[in-house]
């Protein structure tokens, strides 16, 4: 600490600070894990499935979607109206 100090200049240096506490009760604090790594990664699982089956969902909803428009607008392009066949019939 006082490399190379006297006695007489560490006395004259230091300081002795005492310190007196009111009741000698305490508290312990004890840090307990609220997930084990197991439950951690369950529970990570079964969101990332959550969300990666309500994706497949969608994508397959959207698919259907536009097959069945397709579909409709095909069909009503090919088909003649009521009005243009008895235009064609008179």
């Amino acid at each position: 600490m006082f490399v190379g100090a006297t006695p007489a200049v560490m006395s004259n240096n230091t300081l002795t600070l005492e310190i007196y506490f009111s009741t000698l009760q305490y508290v312990d604090v004890v840090s307990v894990a609220a997930y084990s790594l197991m439950a951690l990664l369950s529970d990570v699982g079964g969101a990332l499935s959550l969300l990666l089956g309500a994706t497949l969902l969608t994508v397959y909803e959207l698919l259907e979607f536009s097959v069945q428009l397709g579909h409709h607008v095909t069909v009503t392009r090919r088909r003649p109206t009521l009005n243009y066949i008895a235009n064609t019939t008179q």
